[in-house]
């Protein structure tokens, strides 16, 4: 589900049946998705994103800093946890044909890029993932 201006604001995760609820700042950043309960009518936290000059710099999760590094024009290439394990990396193919996502043995806390579609790629691909 989107809204007036574009942004993603909800999905559904159909393996899961999962609804995430996403929040942004008057940029039109991410800043917060939430988990949301629809049998007990509750959001839980999932993560928040730090922004800084609109680029991503950080993920919060589970009491966790992601570090975020990105590229020349703002797209996140890879994360770092709060020791500086790389647990998140992506390599960008040309004109926004999408992005191959790695991750080490210690990626499973960022189960997807970690940063909207408007930093990143076009809607359309935020959507496949």
């Amino acid at each position: 589900m989107y809204n007036a201006r574009g942004q993603q604001v909800a999905r559904r995760l159909t393996q899961t049946g999962q609804t995430i609820h996403s929040v942004h700042d008057l940029d039109g950043n991410r800043i917060a998705e939430y988990d949301y309960d629809e049998a007990l009518q509750i959001s839980t936290l999932i993560r928040e994103y730090v922004w800084m000059d609109d680029r991503p710099v950080a993920v919060v999760e589970n009491d966790t800093i992601y570090s975020i590094r990105t590229d020349h024009i703002g797209r996140p290439v890879f994360a770092t946890n709060d020791v500086g394990v790389k647990v998140w990396q992506a390599t960008y193919l040309q004109f926004w044909r999408g992005a191959y996502v790695e991750r080490n043995s210690d990626g499973a806390a960022l189960p997807r890029p970690v940063v909207p579609e408007r930093v990143w790629s076009p809607p359309e691909l935020d959507a496949r993932l």
